[in-house]
């Protein structure tokens, strides 16, 4: 038989070898008090190492959500003490140590085995407390679950109803949260693409603005230099108008020398 921890009077066995399933098939982990009794009133918890997976209690049951509508007990035979677990389309991620652990009123019992490859009841002889406390706190998140079905089953149907339509505004505002939160991300990448563009052209005004000053900067000085060359023009012009004043004086005298030299020689 596997190691098993005896706290009182029940037993939990197994099998000392470890459970082997193809991927996709569904395997059974075997559990079994001894002496045979009825485990339909009993708190029975699965756990795959410190985490509690599957919960029975009060005839009430609930999974981890990560495998949701893959666990079972084979409930018919919890009369006769079979507290297997049922596992439906196993995967690779499955493989490990899986502990049972069964409450009766004062009485505990715990059984472990190893599902692929590993020799699972070794696994209660080397678990430390921490692991222990881990287990019983995964354990009991599931437990609070249970309680709280219970409770809504006891609520006045109004009161339920209007719970079960509060969870259905909750799942609204978080759907809308989320919607909202994307809106808000394409906004910001919209946003993102703007403030790029600007950028860009904030650099293109500023080349430009850069050429119109060069071309300003050349315009001022093709000025100046043509201010100069009319500066030279009229001083050449003022030059002309001389010369042009001293060649008429020039022409008076010869006019008048000829006038004279006509007079001498008529004489």
């Amino acid at each position: 038989m596997a190691d098993s921890r005896v706290h009182n009077q029940i037993k939990l066995i197994t099998t000392d070898e470890p459970v082997i399933g193809v991927v996709g098939d569904d395997v059974i982990l075997p559990r079994h008090i001894s002496p045979e009794t009825s485990a339909v009133t009993m708190t029975i918890r699965w756990f795959k190492e410190t985490e509690c997976i599957y919960l029975y209690k009060n005839g009430q049951v609930t999974e981890k959500k990560s495998k949701e509508g893959r666990l079972s007990l084979i409930t018919q035979e919890l009369e006769r003490g079979n507290v297997s677990l049922r596992m439906k389309n196993i995967k690779e991620s499955d493989g490990g140590v899986y502990i049972c652990q069964v409450i009766n009123g004062e009485q505990e019992e715990e059984a472990a085995v190893w599902l692929q490859p590993r020799e699972g009841p070794d696994y209660l002889q080397d678990e430390t407390q921490e692991d222990k406390l881990q287990r019983e706190k995964s354990a009991d998140e599931l437990d609070s679950k249970i309680e709280n079905k219970a409770l809504r089953a006891l609520s006045h149907p109004a009161v339920n109803a209007k719970m079960e339509e509060k969870d259905r505004e909750m799942e609204n505002m978080k759907k809308t949260l989320r919607e909202t939160e994307e809106k808000m991300k394409k906004k910001d990448s919209t946003l993102e693409e703007k403030n790029k563009e600007l950028m860009e052209k904030d650099s293109t005004l500023e080349e430009m603005r850069k050429e119109l000053m060069d071309t300003e900067s050349k315009l001022e000085k093709t000025m100046k230099q043509l201010n100069e060359n009319i500066k030279h023009l009229q001083e050449k012009e003022t030059q002309v108008d001389d010369l042009t004043q001293q060649v008429r004086e020039k022409e008076r005298s010869l006019t008048t020398l000829s006038k004279r030299w006509e007079k001498v020689t008529d004489n």
